[in-house]
């Protein structure tokens, strides 16, 4: 009981998961199709062949092929991670067999484990590729170890009061399952997964037992408008003085725990038994989470270890906070919402279902196509079980998630895999739900492999590095860090504040010795050191990286000591478990921050060390800024011509503002600089626009001095003002920086530094910056956060503001 659309398709699940004994079907209606059919002259077909003749041959590969050449994890000897499992295809046999003797996932049958697949009949022929995998799983139980996944099958003919019914007896929605579904329907629910196992567990070991979940009763947020008319339905409701989310939750815990019984009695010496999603990553997130899941107590002791669904923007922000959907919809604060309810209920560790993304890959063994077919439109609606979602790029990811995101870069999820195992996760099931082009198991270019392969890789590599510290994080605690969560109040956040969003720090206390395990990871693509304080260890500085930073630290003389455990970071055991003692002196020293800003979408760049025009006096006459817009030049003059008030100082520049750097330096009245009437730019009418400055000012906001300051800084015609929400020091004069997104109303006119704008005559007015501007970086576009990051970090490392 999961949030997701209810829109079913053949073959497809609302997860997009299907286990056909092949590969998925991904069934896409004629009304959504895009075809492109493209009539080639034979001059141009000729062209054409004769440059495909030129082009050097492509190697192309297998899974298996790729997978073999692919630097191999090491696992300690001896550990108890869990093996890893995968969901929603079949794979080749070779392939299966190559991840169960190299990377750490179980041996899995190809089909679920249903009277339909006719699994144990085909456990009778040798030539069969069931048969070959029991047989391989008999020969080293321990080699080959057995993961299934359980049928989804549905009682034939069940009692009548199985489904919802009005006061006539009609059937409402179909066959929709009531909240007071009879415990012998649910003993036939029970009995179709667990008969097939106690069959094949007779003829082999089975390690892993999967259930997909997604059948039997549906989800409060789908169901109860229908359960409300069911007159037995609704009496029982309001006697049992619950609300509807509740009731219907405790429907779901009485079906899911008659299944798991029966399952833990058919194959008590299994290593797991998960059931999908009853970690409650949505809670408290909006107003309408409940409806989409069980409560989440309820749904704990379904599963032997809780487990979550965290996959790559499908319902979520991705990786940083502050998202689209803004708050704290990312991956790892969704992930630290259900580890926090799970702790507080005793539960540990977890089992999560993950993916990196998915989406729509061309077959790469596809005849290429001579001339370019035309580009879909975009954002097409698509029609489906009278709700309309969006087909995206012609992706068909977004017929199971319109709002699907691609595929993540390796490195980040690979960061996000370290948080995840040092918040307790052990171990997860790798999922991938779109069909690659050309199928699961067709070949590949050698450097081009289908999206689901690295993905599969990286879970296991991060596995690998954590078998070799398993003792200490099943020896520790997850420590809860000084604040709450963003979302759930009632619980600890469980991460460390590092001021900056793209920086996240998790920590694990050993229970019996002074010792930390503590992950550091930038999440938004930019290695940077990052300062975090962890009680009883006290500051320590380690260098967070896109692809996480996974350190042990103990104390001597009640100084930090730092291992890195993991130098390389996205092969950290290929070469052996080989930790590296660092310092957080030699974080800092190795660190080289950009020595320029990035020029790309650069309008305008005001920096004191250069551009100003002054006289004999270091009163500034003009200042002019490098980038795409040289002749922003602002002057001590309005319009160029006379100046504004002769009684008024003009801003001095000083060699030394601070740390051997030069600023301007405004008076706080009547000295700001403007520029002469500006030449119209294109595109930058209703544009985004991203500003940087550097300044420093005695002087708090909404001062109430005799001059009225209120530290306007930069403002324009078209109506920036980049005064609101500034924080200077009233005590000490230190540099500061500020970044504000902001958009040009229309293609400025005059822009003015340090004063508002002036206009056609003098205009008396409060509102003049008193302090100093060192630097000012005015970019093109809301900038990505990458580039944001590395404006920061040029600024901050220039200007000594704590890197």
């Amino acid at each position: 009981m999961v949030r997701r659309s209810v829109v079913k398709f053949t073959g497809l699940r609302e997860k997009g998961k299907v286990m056909d004994g092949a590969t998925p079907k991904v069934v896409v209606s004629a009304a959504f199709a895009m075809v492109a059919c493209v009539v080639l002259s034979s001059a141009s077909h000729a062209q054409t062949v004769a440059s495909s003749a030129a082009a050097p041959p492509v190697e192309m590969i297998t899974p298996a092929q790729w997978l073999k050449r692919q630097p191999k994890p090491i696992f300690k000897p001896g550990h108890t991670m869990p093996r890893l499992t995968r969901y929603g295809w079949s794979l080749a046999l070779d392939t299966n067999v190559e991840l169960t003797e190299n990377w750490h996932y179980a041996l899995q049958l190809p089909t679920y484990l249903s009277d339909e697949d006719r699994v144990l009949e085909r456990l009778k022929d040798p030539n069969d590729e069931v048969f070959k995998i029991v047989a391989l799983t008999n020969s080293n139980p321990a080699k080959y170890p057995l993961a299934t996944i359980l049928s989804r099958s549905e009682p034939l003919n069940p009692a009548p009061e199985t489904f919802l019914r009005d006061a006539d007896g009609k059937l409402l929605s179909g066959n929709t399952y009531s909240p007071l579904n009879p415990q012998s329907v649910l003993d036939q629910m029970a009995e179709l997964r667990a008969r097939p196992l106690r069959e094949l567990r007779k003829k082999v070991p089975i390690t892993i037992v999967l259930n997909g979940g997604e059948y039997g009763l549906g989800v409060p947020g789908f169901m109860r408008q229908f359960a409300e008319k069911d007159p037995k339905v609704a009496a029982a409701q309001a006697k049992s003085g619950l609300d509807w989310i509740s009731f219907i939750s405790k429907a779901k815990k009485r079906e899911m725990d008659t299944i798991a019984a029966a399952v833990r009695k058919a194959v008590p010496d299994r290593s797991l038994y998960i059931y999908y999603a009853t970690g409650p990553a949505d809670r408290n997130r909006y107003g309408g989470w409940r409806d989409w899941g069980m409560d989440p107590e309820d749904a704990l002791e379904g599963s032997d270890l809780p487990a979550t669904e965290y996959y790559y923007k499908h319902f979520n922000d991705g990786y940083l906070v502050g998202g689209p959907n803004g708050g704290h919809n990312d991956m790892l604060s969704r992930a630290l919402n259900a580890v926090g309810f799970q702790i507080a209920h005793g539960k540990k560790y977890s089992y999560d279902w993950l993916c990196a993304g998915w989406e729509d890959e061309a077959d790469p063994n596809a005849p290429p196509s001579p001339v370019a077919a035309p580009a879909p439109a975009p954002d097409k609606p698509v029609a489906n079980a009278g709700e309309t979602h969006v087909l995206s790029n012609n992706n068909a990811a977004a017929l199971v998630d319109p709002n699907a995101g691609g595929v993540s870069p390796m490195n980040l999820y690979t960061g996000f895999l370290k948080c995840l195992f040092t918040a307790g996760t052990l171990g997860g099931n790798a999922g991938y739900y779109a069909l690659p082009g050309g199928g699961f198991n067709g070949t590949f270019p050698a450097d081009k492999p289908k999206n689901y392969l690295p993905q599969m890789t990286a879970l296991s590599q991060v596995q690998a590095l954590f078998s070799h510290l398993e003792s200490d994080v099943r020896g520790s605690d997850l420590l809860p860090g000084p604040n709450k969560h963003a979302k759930s109040g009632d619980q600890p956040a469980y991460e460390f504040p590092t001021g900056d969003a793209g920086l996240r720090v998790l920590a694990r206390k050993l229970k019996t010795q002074s010792k930390w395990l503590i992950t550091a990871w930038a999440a938004d693509g930019i290695d940077r050191p990052v300062k975090v304080t962890i009680p009883e260890l006290g500051q320590v500085t380690l260098l967070a990286r896109a692809a996480g930073s996974v350190y042990t630290a103990t104390l001597a003389n009640k100084i930090p000591q730092l291992v890195l455990n993991d130098p390389d970071a996205m092969t950290p055991t290929v070469k052996g478990f080989a930790p590296q003692k660092v310092t957080s002196a030699q974080i800092l020293a190795g660190f080289k921050a950009p020595q320029t800003p990035q020029t790309e979408n650069l309008l305008a760049w005001f920096d004191a060390a250069q551009g100003v025009e002054k006289d004999e006096k270091n009163a500034v006459l003009s200042w002019k800024p490098q980038g795409e817009l040289a002749d922003w030049t602002v002057n001590s003059s309005r319009e160029g011509k006379e100046k504004v008030d002769e009684k008024q100082p003009l801003p001095l520049w000083v060699a030394d503002a601070g740390n051997g750097l030069p600023a301007l330096r405004f008076s706080g009245s009547q000295a700001g600089l403007m520029s002469g009437k500006l030449k119209t730019v294109a595109g930058l009418k209703e544009a985004a626009t991203t500003i940087f400055m550097i300044y420093a000012s005695t002087v708090p906001q909404e001062s109430t001095a005799q001059d009225g300051n209120n530290n306007r800084l930069f403002n324009s015609s078209s109506g920036i003002d980049f005064s609101n929400g500034l924080q200077p020091d009233p005590k000490k004069q230190t540099w500061q920086m500020r970044m504000m997104a902001t958009t040009f109303k229309d293609s400025p006119e005059y822009i003015t530094v340090g004063a508002p704008f002036w206009g056609s005559q003098y205009i008396a007015s409060i509102f003049y910056f008193s302090g100093d501007i060192a630097e000012l970086l005015v970019y093109r576009g809301d900038l990505p956060e990458s580039q944001k990051v590395q404006a920061q970090l040029y600024l901050k490392a220039k200007y000594k503001l704590g890197l």
